[in-house]
């Protein structure tokens, strides 16, 4: 007689963060994380670490924009994450608009910045729940400068495709002439 046993585990990312202070959020395609206080503040996102509050996202926003000679009119972010570089582009009055394909990470926004409230206010700002290269490819607007943050592993399947060839496509057709396209290489696998 054959005997089939299994054990079953259930993991949960949710118990190993011992912050004072956590908030969890759930959708239809992810559990978000948001967690810390004060600039340890972090995002997690199904159990990976996404983020952290750091300078480094308020210069994907004021590097490409100071570059430009012309006054720039209008932004897209493409990963909102903590939403730092969206907001950092709407310190320069211009028509921003930020894509993020899970709701529960646009919705932490107001944890990562006490502002939060205000800057959704704007008729300057727009968050839009999708998938970034279906935006691009459905959108008819034009933008002065695209950034784009995707989460690590660069080689994650849902990342790899923002840094293909079908994707600079549609970003070429959705950049002013003169637009910048300023993009952040994740870590991943040397190759």
């Amino acid at each position: 007689m054959a005997c089939l046993c299994g054990i079953f585990v259930n993991r949960t990312y949710e118990i190993p963060l011992e912050f004072a202070q956590a908030e969890i959020r759930r959708d239809h395609t992810a559990t978000s994380i948001s967690a810390g206080e004060g600039k340890e503040k972090l995002l997690v996102v199904n159990g990976i670490s996404m983020t952290g509050l750091l300078p480094v996202t308020k210069f994907m926003a004021h590097l490409p924009l100071a570059m430009r000679e012309e006054q720039p009119e209008s932004a897209l972010v493409i990963c909102f994450g903590m939403g730092t570089t969206f907001r950092s582009l709407l310190t320069w009055d211009i028509r921003t608009t930020a894509v993020e394909l899970l709701p529960s990470v646009a919705d932490a926004f107001r944890y990562y910045h006490d502002d939060a409230e205000a800057i959704l206010r704007s008729p300057k700002a727009r968050i839009v729940i999708d998938d970034g290269r279906r935006f691009l490819a459905r959108s008819r607007e034009s933008f002065d400068v695209i950034t784009v943050d995707p989460p690590p592993p660069a080689e994650a399947a849902g990342s790899s495709l923002l840094y293909s060839e079908q994707f600079y496509d549609l970003v070429k057709l959705r950049l002013k002439p003169d637009g910048i396209l300023h993009q952040w290489f994740a870590f991943g696998e040397p190759a």
